[in-house]
Parts: structure tokens; C-alpha cells; sequence
């Protein structure tokens, strides 16, 4: 299993799903612009953290920004897509169905300084830690802080139009 401590050029090598955690982060890199060619889905929702740089995520139609300070959140099952600016630094957030009072929609969320941290620390420490201990209980306080935080409008629709679309 590779060492998902450090961080990662590739978030297609990584399956959140494998993981029976409340809640499992990781950072993300871009060397170049990332694209997820094909939509995909994954049974735990994901919270899209940008950190440096943007990223935006084509879900539903709908293109969500996720400017630095910011977050997205995708609903788990839900196809998405993700676009990753050039040396853009991003952390990923998998959350279990039911750990948390989440939207039901996806969402841009503008993430507190005590999330934010609570992320890279847990993101520091791989997706594989005890699933009781400090690591829970720190996973545990994310997990209430999240909804608490403002939800802001930064989508722009994308028709379904074909001519359009293009």
C-alpha cells in the first residue's frame, strides 16, 4: 500500500472506500493541470479543500469553484469531475455516509481556520489510523465543526445543451 502521508500527484490511486475511518484526508499536488477525464464516483462523500491555487469541479451539471480558503462538498455516489490549477496544493476529505450532518447537495463551504487545520493534521497523519484514540477524537471534532460552516454560491450552471456545453 503506498505511503499516503506525503503527498500525492494522482488522487485516481487512491480509493477512499477501502477505509473504514469516520472521516480520511489527504493532500494533493499539482505538478501540471490535473483533469479527471472521466466523472467518477465513490460511496463516501467528498469534501475538495483548496489550499494554494484553484480547483473546480464539474458536478451535476453545475461547475463548483473552490478557491483557496474554500472547499466543496460532493455528496458521496455522486459523479464528479475535478480540475486542479498548476501547482495547486489541495486536500481531500472522505467522509463515512452517516458521520456526519452534511448537505445532501453539493456545495462550495468556506472553511474555518480550526477545519482547516484539523484537515492538515489529519491528512499528516495517512488514512489508516485506530479507529479509537486521539486521532478519532480529533477526527470526531472535524466531523462536528464542518457543518457549522458558511455555505457560499460559487457554482456557475452548465447547460446540457451538446453546442453549448462544448
Amino acid at each position: 500500500m503506498p505511503d499516503y502521508k506525503k503527498e500525492i500527484s494522482s488522487p485516481e490511486e487512491f480509493d477512499s472506500d477501502t477505509f473504514t475511518q469516520a472521516a480520511v484526508a489527504l493532500h494533493v499536488i499539482s505538478s501540471g493541470e490535473y483533469s479527471g477525464i472521466n466523472p467518477h464516483a465513490h460511496r463516501k462523500g467528498q469534501l475538495i479543500m483548496s489550499l494554494h491555487g484553484a480547483v473546480s469541479c464539474e458536478v451535476q451539471n453545475a461547475l463548483w469553484l473552490v478557491p483557496p480558503g474554500h472547499a466543496v462538498w460532493i455528496p458521496g455516489d455522486t459523479p464528479h469531475s475535478c480540475r486542479i490549477t498548476q501547482n495547486a496544493r489541495t486536500c481531500f476529505l472522505f467522509i463515512e455516509p452517516g458521520s456526519a450532518v452534511m448537505p445532501e447537495t453539493c456545495c462550495t463551504i468556506a472553511i474555518t481556520p480550526l477545519v482547516r487545520e484539523l484537515i492538515l493534521h489529519l491528512a499528516d497523519q495517512g488514512p489508516s489510523y485506530p479507529s479509537e484514540g486521539k486521532m478519532a477524537r480529533l477526527a470526531s471534532v472535524l466531523l462536528e465543526q464542518i457543518p457549522d460552516a458558511p455555505v457560499e454560491a460559487l457554482y456557475l450552471p452548465v447547460s446540457t445543451h451538446p453546442k453549448i456545453k462544448h
